[in-house]
């Protein structure tokens, strides 16, 4: 069972353009709800049979690099936030994708969603603004 968390405002961060501008864009609710923007990116869980310590190691790596930038970009507002971040081993059960809105007929998924469905073996849903694909 996990610890009860306080309240905060949660941004995934996976290194992307886009998961820095979800951060900005939640920066001033987390200001108007006076509560903590919390930063987190997901992890394959540690200990994982099949997993090389050193790929773990490029793995939380990588994680520290994506979440580092979006904390930068949120301090560079310098609006009154606090900013927590988490790096976490994830159990993934489940992947939800946004449909991208540009780009070929059948790339429905951005470079994230496609990552998603190379490297998990759980399923994946593809959703729109409208109906589920």
């Amino acid at each position: 069972m996990r610890a009860a968390r306080s309240p905060s405002v949660v941004v995934g961060i996976d290194g992307s353009q886009a998961a820095v501008q979800a951060a900005l864009w939640a920066v001033d609710e987390a200001v108007s709800r006076d509560i903590p923007l919390r930063l987190v990116y997901a992890i394959e869980p540690y200990g994982a049979p099949d997993t090389n310590p050193q790929h773990a190691a490029q793995i939380l790596a990588t994680g520290e690099l994506a979440v580092r930038y979006a904390f930068s970009a949120v301090e560079l507002t310098e609006k009154p936030v606090k900013i927590e971040v988490e790096i976490l081993p994830a159990d993934i059960q489940l992947v939800v994708a946004g449909r991208r809105d540009q780009g070929e007929v059948g790339e429905l998924l951005g470079p994230t969603g496609q990552a998603a469905l190379q490297n998990t073996d759980c399923s994946v849903l593809v959703c729109d603004r409208q109906r589920l694909l």
